[in-house]
């Protein structure tokens, strides 16, 4: 009977360090979870917030797709925007942006893009999507005509050249290169980067190089900000975040799109004299708030269970620890001969 009870006392005591182990790594990794995870938490409380604004933004680019071309126009706030189609960045990011809203329109323009006007992955918008053909450093494009069937309409694309992209004091080029060096896999000089251009924040707005020079801030140099940030995971870190968006849907016009230039007044931000809303810039807004690389998303989901096994197995050999310092060593149970099968 009392080898009975003994061993009992024994499971019992197996039993209780479990549940101490169990509970621990519980703790880790809900606090792993909260601190790590919080920028895709922060991501997605902003879509739900502005979702409503977002679909309005994607009804704009579904009102501006032309059926027979299968693009959309670069804007309809003039006559002659309404008439030119840029393959690349415009339809690009338009057939990204639309993919959870309108999904065959996504699939009807990326098709036309590919099979007819034979587009390839470039070197500079192709970065926003992680592009396998993406090298590092990044090269300036230029603009070309494609096809030009005027008054009817003109087909514009913008093709990559050798030359270096200058990055210095550009915040949407510093962001480029944050995504660049992150895909690669250097975090670090990822992280640099990005820092860079949060710098060029003056509580208005992004004042990089344009900004100096040409006095208007550039409402999608905000949206590549806040796409930066939510793919190297440091929304969190964006402290002027709601700002950010702020400004971001204060320059949504009627028609659900977005303009480009703004100045800053006692109101606050207004856009520029004469701009207009684009494909452009309304495509990078919802790409922003909905859109995060697939091939991110998978080295994402391995290293969140690699840490919660390690978190597991440092519990385990911490509990052990604790279990001796507390003099439950004095139980032959605990002796390595005795340890259960498996252990």
């Amino acid at each position: 009977v009392l080898g009975f009870k003994g061993k009992m006392m024994s499971v019992w005591k197996w039993v209780a360090l479990l549940l101490i182990i169990a509970l621990t790594t519980f703790v880790f990794v809900y606090v792993f979870m909260n601190v790590f995870m919080a920028s895709e938490s922060l991501a997605e409380k902003d879509r739900k917030t502005y979702s409503l604004q977002l679909q309005r933004a994607a009804d704009y680019l579904k009102a501006n797709f032309n059926e027979d071309l299968k693009l959309v126009c670069e804007s309809p706030d003039t006559a002659e925007f309404a008439r030119t189609y840029w393959l690349v960045a415009d339809n690009l990011y338009a057939s990204y942006a639309l993919k959870p809203y309108y999904p065959e329109i996504a699939q009807e323009i990326s098709m036309q893009l590919r099979n007819v006007w034979g587009y390839r992955e470039d070197a500079l918008h192709g970065i926003l999507f992680n592009h396998k053909r993406v090298p590092s450093p990044a090269c300036i494009t230029v603009q070309v005509t494609v096809e030009d069937r005027w008054p009817a309409y003109i087909v514009k694309t913008e093709k990559a050249t050798n030359k270096r992209l200058d990055i210095r004091d550009y915040a949407d080029r510093l962001c480029y290169k944050a995504l660049i060096e992150a895909f690669h896999g250097n975090h670090s000089q990822a992280e640099h980067y990005f820092r860079k251009a949060v710098k060029l924040w003056d509580g208005k707005g992004l004042a990089d190089r344009v900004y100096q020079k040409e006095g208007y801030y550039e409402t999608y140099k905000l949206a590549m900000l806040y796409y930066t940030a939510k793919v190297l995971g440091k929304l969190d870190r964006l402290k002027f975040r709601e700002k950010l968006l702020s400004i971001i849907f204060r320059l949504q016009a009627d028609n659900g799109g977005f303009y480009t230039r703004y100045v800053w007044s006692e109101h606050g931000p207004k856009p520029l004299p004469g701009a207009t809303t684009n494909t452009e810039t309304t495509s990078l807004v919802i790409i922003a708030l909905t859109y995060t690389p697939e091939s991110l998303k998978a080295r994402q989901s391995w290293p969140t269970w690699l840490h919660i096994a390690i978190l597991t197995t440092v519990t385990f050999i911490v509990s052990i620890l604790t279990v001796k310092r507390l003099k439950w060593r004095k139980i032959p149970f605990f002796s390595v001969k005795n340890l259960p099968i498996g252990w």
